[in-house]
């Protein structure tokens, strides 16, 4: 018997494409793949997509009875995870409880009255807000004396030479008397060549203004009366 195949024989397209996204779901899907209905009308893709895990619903029913059984099996699942955590808060609780005596929270030494207290929380570490506010100061005062050291204001960069120096007052912006001289000279020169643009200026609005008014008188007829 001599058996001819078609040029077009195959899926058609829209089959084809339905059947590759049911390959591509099983093969990134973390739960089951169904299909309402067998997805093709081939029983050997059909037995492959069956024996990969994928399941057929011929029924509405079905699916909403799909889906209640996954809510349940969620339920359950989210339950065990709290019981888990909170079975571990306990045992955390439990054995806080026992290197501290007894106490929830173990007692401390305030860092800057040496106080004994017992702390509300495992982040307090004065006994209160003044402790706090006065150690803060204290170690502001001690990083500005480690770095200034007996000078009053810090270290600035000279605005000639760009060197550090320590200024003796607030209104001190350079190292020495020489780069205060350069900067002098330089602002006097800058001043001067600034007033002769401005002589230049003025002495060229002067000539027009001569011009124009040369051309106005001698456009003025004389009429005899």
């Amino acid at each position: 018997m001599e058996v001819i195949v078609a040029k077009t024989a195959g899926f058609c397209f829209g089959v084809k494409r339905a059947v590759e996204q049911v390959y591509e779901q099983i093969a990134k899907a973390e739960k089951p793949v169904y299909t309402y209905g067998p997805i093709i009308h081939n029983e050997f893709v059909v037995k492959d997509l069956e024996e990969k895990g994928v399941r057929v619903l011929n029924t509405e029913e079905e699916l909403a009875e799909i889906k209640e059984q996954e809510e349940q099996e969620e339920k359950k699942r989210l339950e065990k995870q709290r019981q888990r955590e909170k079975a571990y808060r306990e045992k955390r609780k439990a054995k806080k409880l026992a290197e501290n005596g007894g106490g929830i929270v173990k007692t401390k030494v305030c860092p800057h009255c040496q106080t004994e207290f017992v702390p509300t929380s495992n982040r307090q570490a004065f006994c209160s807000k003044d402790c706090c506010y006065q150690a803060r100061q204290d170690k502001t005062k001690a990083d500005r004396e480690a770095e200034k050291g007996n000078h009053y204001y810090r270290q600035r960069v000279c605005a000639v030479c760009g060197s550090t120096y320590w200024p003796t007052h607030s209104q001190q912006k350079f190292c020495s008397e020489e780069c205060k001289k350069v900067n002098h000279n330089k602002k006097t020169l800058e001043f001067y060549h600034k007033k002769q643009k401005e002589k230049e200026l003025c002495k060229d609005l002067l000539q027009t203004k001569e011009q124009v008014s040369d051309t106005n008188s001698s456009e003025i007829t004389i009429i005899p009366a």
